[in-house]
């Protein structure tokens, strides 16, 4: 489950350098290459996990997900953060 949740991690950690790229000076496809190589390779281990029955650690990712997602969205709206992901402004 700790590579799941590591290939995540590097993912997002991405996608939020690809925000920044211009303000940084990174180089665009470098930084999009790294977050689809490792969504795929998430992707990868996640059906591995599903196919060879390790039923726990799949539905624990799912579950883990879903509740960190709940936290933020309750921990933005408590604090009047900006919720561009969803939308708003």
């Amino acid at each position: 489950m700790a590579s799941l949740a590591f290939l995540l991690v590097y993912a997002m950690v991405n996608l939020g350098h690809l925000r920044i790229a211009g303000q940084i000076g990174a180089k665009r496809w470098i930084l999009i290459c790294s977050v689809v190589l490792n969504l795929a390779l998430f992707a990868l281990l996640f059906i591995q996990t599903i196919l060879n029955h390790e039923t726990l650690t799949w539905i624990s990712v799912i579950a883990l997900l879903i509740i960190s997602f709940l936290v933020e969205l309750a921990w933005r709206k408590k604090n009047k953060r900006n919720l561009h992901w969803l939308g708003k402004k």
